[in-house]
């Protein structure tokens, strides 16, 4: 019975190295993961365009959808495009900009930073470049924000 104890207590002693080789893995895999990270954050941010001013929260917002989908004149899409340095919408722009150029009035709530401002001055600009709402007196645009 005494061989019997000794031999467990050895296995437990194993059982503490594994468990050491175990954390060692775990804790090489958590740095992976951090480096992997940031690598992917350094590349996004190379993505942006230098001289924009887009944020990381407009980042974290954009979809996939393209500006290049939406029926804007040819001015306001090299404007976007060559400008701005936008190639894709928000969430918010993407679900307001079609319901908006087409001339309809859109009420949207979002985050700060997430889009917005072009979501309504883009209809806006659209609208009044191309002569739409009419050549009175009058307000021909109000923007709310």
């Amino acid at each position: 019975t005494s061989d019997m104890g000794k031999k467990n207590r050895g296995n437990r002693g194993g059982s503490s190295g594994d468990a050491g080789a175990s954390m060692k893995q775990q804790r090489l895999a958590n740095e992976a993961r951090r480096a992997e990270a940031k690598a992917a954050e350094r590349a996004e941010k190379k993505k942006a365009n230098p001289l924009s001013r887009t944020s990381s929260t407009t980042r974290a917002h954009l979809t996939q959808a393209a500006f290049v989908a939406l029926p804007l004149s040819a001015a306001t899409q090299r404007a976007i495009h060559e400008v701005l340095g936008y190639e894709t919408m928000t969430l918010v722009q993407e679900q307001t900009l079609p319901v908006a150029l087409t001339g309809k009035d859109v009420i949207a709530k979002a985050k700060t930073g997430t889009g917005k401002t072009i979501g309504f001055l883009l209809p806006t600009i659209e609208r009044l470049a191309g002569g739409g709402g009419g050549r009175g007196r009058g307000v021909r645009a109000l923007a709310i924000s």
